[in-house]
């Protein structure tokens, strides 16, 4: 259903100068979109509702949270070429929210295992030649 417009908005990347890594992901992401469109009973890009954005988004074929963060951008720019070049009346992939990250906990070492690393390393650094020397780098790295 949107073959064409999908290449004509991967050949206005080009111009456009988007690192190929960003093209990559435009198109296996709009032909993801295309497909998922073939499966409804739509013909034309002005039949594309929000429903069909929303139910790639977020529930076509099961995608992780980045996936997702990946479809919205997608679908963003894609809608954008489409309104400038007057396929569509209106951007209706704007009103998507990207989903949020989760941020990750940063997991420090308990004393305990603190004075372990410290006593191997201290072990260590007496078994060789420069005892003193190895063990006081050691504790700076720690």
């Amino acid at each position: 259903m949107l073959e064409v417009e999908i290449g004509d908005f991967i050949d206005y990347c080009n111009i456009s100068d988007f690192i190929d890594k960003s093209k990559e992901t435009l198109r296996i992401r709009l032909n993801e979109f295309n497909e998922l469109l073939k499966t409804t009973s739509d013909t034309s890009i002005q039949d594309i509702s929000y429903l069909h954005i929303r139910e790639f988004v977020g529930n076509y074929k099961n995608p992780s949270i980045h996936t997702k963060k990946a479809r919205v951008w997608s679908l963003r720019q894609f809608f954008h070429f489409l309104k400038l070049n007057g396929l569509v009346d209106k951007k209706i992939a704007l009103s998507l929210p990207y989903p949020k990250l989760e941020k990750r906990v940063t997991e420090f070492l308990t004393i305990g295992e603190y004075n372990n690393l410290l006593n191997h390393f201290h072990d260590k650094a007496m078994d060789g030649r420069r005892k003193g020397r190895s063990f006081s780098i050691q504790q700076l790295n720690f």
